[in-house]
């Protein structure tokens, strides 16, 4: 059965013309949803990749904590160069490769927001609740806010994050850098969209309590009092060892960290092949099935992922993969995923 579509004769007209094809790709008319089944999804999947190894994401987490560490060691003998060229290109090599590092406790500290770092409930709120501390992150408010994005990924109306403009809420084109036309609107949705997951929009977004439910607020007590150990341990480190060196050996690499989640989340959600639901054409594996994958090289993916993969992609067309370059997706992405059709049970981005 077809997903059903919202008709409204006075938007076909002014958007299409009373053509609902006119402004569709042969991808998309030939475009059929997915039917299937949490169930069979699972079933795809051996059982032994759903099994949670605690030992062995602690490795991980050890070893990130243990390269971090070097890394600032090192790091702290970079001043003693000898002159201002080697020092800087020293300096932002660290940054880099630190703020690269720092991602993966940050990947692990969703996998305890999930519930999948561990079988041991105790040991996912502990270590997710130390390592998003650590980045000032609100463990708890930031478990329930990504929870709702997962319930509602790729819905037009329950995505919480990447819902896209749609054709007639798009102002009137604007020109930009290079001389495209673009939109204020457009470039406004996509700095919301792609800064959800960072820790620097969690710190923008600190937990309230009237935003959240009566037996969630002791959790939101303990994630502000992460928030206000670390920014208390930063004030002491810089009192003791200055401003300066907090921010050359924490906060440079962390505005990496920032930018690679940027990149990551952006890419995951964004493309020209990634549907987008209304009303009952939305299924929650649908959505879920509604993200990219590509190659992020060493830095990910690690743990199951790999495995998980092969078995994913017997979803066949479903299983969404980009092989396009990075910067190049990106540049692609800002220009063509501007806004969606007002109507329609599935669309999709266009420019």
């Amino acid at each position: 059965m077809p997903p059903p579509n919202v008709v409204d004769t006075q938007v076909r007209q002014r958007v299409v013309g009373g053509d609902e094809t006119k402004f569709k790709t042969p991808f998309e008319r030939n475009y059929v949803p997915m039917d299937f089944t949490i169930k069979e999804i699972r079933d795809a999947i051996p059982a032994h990749l759903f099994v949670r190894n605690t030992t062995k994401p602690i490795m991980y987490l050890l070893k990130d904590v243990a390269t971090i560490a070097s890394l600032v060691y090192c790091a702290t003998f970079i001043d003693t160069l000898p002159s201002l060229a080697p020092r800087l290109s020293t300096r932002i090599a660290y940054s880099i490769v630190q703020g690269t590092v720092m991602l993966d406790p940050f990947v692990l500290a969703h996998e305890c927001g999930h519930g999948a770092f561990s079988d041991n409930r105790t040991i996912n709120t502990v270590i997710g609740w130390v390592i998003d501390s650590a980045y000032l992150v609100p463990y708890h408010s930031f478990q329930i806010a990504h929870s709702k994005r997962h319930k509602g990924t790729s819905s037009m109306t329950e995505d919480v994050d990447f819902v896209p403009l749609t054709r007639s809420k798009r102002s009137p084109p604007a020109m930009t850098f290079n001389g495209d036309a673009g939109s204020h609107d457009h470039h406004d949705h996509h700095h919301d969209s792609i800064l959800a997951d960072t820790p620097l929009y969690s710190i923008s977004s600190l937990p309230v309590l009237p935003q959240y439910e009566p037996h969630q607020h002791q959790g939101m007590f303990y994630s502000n009092c992460g928030m206000a150990l670390m920014v208390t341990t930063l004030l002491f480190l810089s009192a003791v060892y200055g401003a300066r060196t907090v921010f050359k050996l924490y906060v440079a690499p962390y505005l990496v960290l920032n930018i690679w989640l940027v990149c990551i989340t952006y890419l995951q959600h964004t493309g020209p092949k990634v549907p987008h639901f209304r009303d009952q054409a939305w299924t929650f594996q649908r959505g879920a099935a509604s993200s990219v994958d590509r190659s992020f090289g060493v830095v990910m993916p690690f743990y199951n992922a790999v495995e998980a993969t092969k078995y994913l992609k017997k979803l066949g067309k479903y299983y969404i993969y980009d092989e396009t370059p990075i910067v190049q997706a990106l540049i692609r992405n800002w220009r063509e995923c501007k806004f969606v059709e007002d109507e329609g049970g599935i669309v999709f981005y266009k420019s």
